[in-house]
């Protein structure tokens, strides 16, 4: 959690220094609401992916295809979200291009 809100930080001067708006407390509360969304998506997913598994609560033992779907909810899901979050970070500036906007007087 330190690096995203170093990132968020230094999107935030970024931001600022190539439009000259600072918007650090409209940045923090659209970071804070989409946070709030993803668990609520992220624990209806989790009800949903274990209905159309066929989980029983309570029972004994589960479906095979239960098995799998609460085994996908554990492995797969997070490994697509892991390789989709990498994906996003290749978007993201390099240290020499922040600096360079950041502090554009000195070599990066």
């Amino acid at each position: 959690m330190p690096v995203f809100y170093t990132m968020l930080a230094e999107s935030i001067d970024f931001g600022a220094a190539t439009t000259g708006i600072r918007a650090a407390g409209i940045a923090y509360s659209v970071n804070s609401f989409a946070g709030k969304v993803a668990w609520a998506v992220g624990g209806s997913l989790s009800a949903a992916m274990l209905e159309w598994g066929g989980y029983i609560p309570h029972a004994l033992a589960q479906t095979e295809r239960a098995r799998a779907f609460i085994t996908f909810g554990f492995v797969g899901l997070p490994a697509i979200i892991a390789i989709v979050s990498s994906l996003c970070i290749l978007l993201y500036p390099s240290d020499e291009q922040i600096h360079s906007v950041l502090q554009p007087g000195e070599p990066a």
